[in-house]
Formats: structure tokens, C-alpha cells, sequence
């Protein structure tokens, strides 16, 4: 009866800990901000913007980690950070950007500079 037991609490620990380890965690998400236009949150330093539809992610419309978005029909800005390679400790550096819905146009601005 403790053999039966012991594998019993084995199996369920096996289990509860695989749903840790494996598959998306419960912190994953995906979000349409406009038609054809996500938001994916892989953790708390791998987030995205693509273009793509509900079952296919297509192109990065910013290549950075984003820190905050916001947008209404026509625009969509950005502000992402690029860590070192093998790091989510080092931000090499912090950019901020522009994306055109209707044009499918991203461009990256610099903040300080004279236009």
C-alpha cells in the first residue's frame, strides 16, 4: 500500500511540475492591437510586435524588446529596449519608435535630436 502511495504523489508531483516547465507559461499572452497588428508577451524581457493574423505570426514590425506601446487608428508608438547578447541584464540601448498602420512604415526616432 506505501509502494501504491509513494507513486501515487510521485506521478501528481510529476505533473504539477511539468506545467512549470513545459508549454507557455501563464504569463504568455497575445494581444491584436489593430487588424493584423500584436502584441506577443513570451516573459517579462522577450515582448513583440508583429504583423501577422490570429494563428500566424509574420514580421517584426520593431526588432526590440518593447517597454510600452500605445496607438489609435493611424499610428502606433514605441519604446524598446536592445539587451546585450545572452543578457537581460545589459541594455545596450533604448529607442523609441513609429509605426504607420495604413503605410506598414516603422521608423525609429531619436529623441534629443534636431529635426
Amino acid at each position: 500500500m506505501k509502494e501504491i502511495k509513494k507513486a501515487f504523489i510521485s506521478l501528481i508531483s510529476l505533473l504539477v511540475l511539468s506545467g512549470c516547465a513545459f508549454g507557455p507559461g501563464s504569463g504568455d499572452y497575445k494581444v491584436a492591437i489593430t487588424e493584423g497588428v500584436y502584441f506577443i508577451r513570451v516573459n517579462s524581457k522577450e515582448t513583440s510586435l508583429y504583423r501577422g493574423t490570429e494563428d500566424y505570426i509574420g514580421t517584426a514590425i520593431i526588432p526590440d524588446a518593447i517597454q510600452k506601446v500605445n496607438w489609435d487608428d493611424d499610428f502606433l508608438i514605441a519604446k524598446s529596449k536592445r539587451y546585450a547578447s545572452g543578457s537581460y541584464e545589459t541594455v545596450e540601448e533604448e529607442n523609441y519608435w513609429i509605426y504607420d498602420i495604413q503605410k506598414n512604415e516603422t521608423k525609429k526616432v531619436c529623441i534629443g535630436a534636431s529635426l
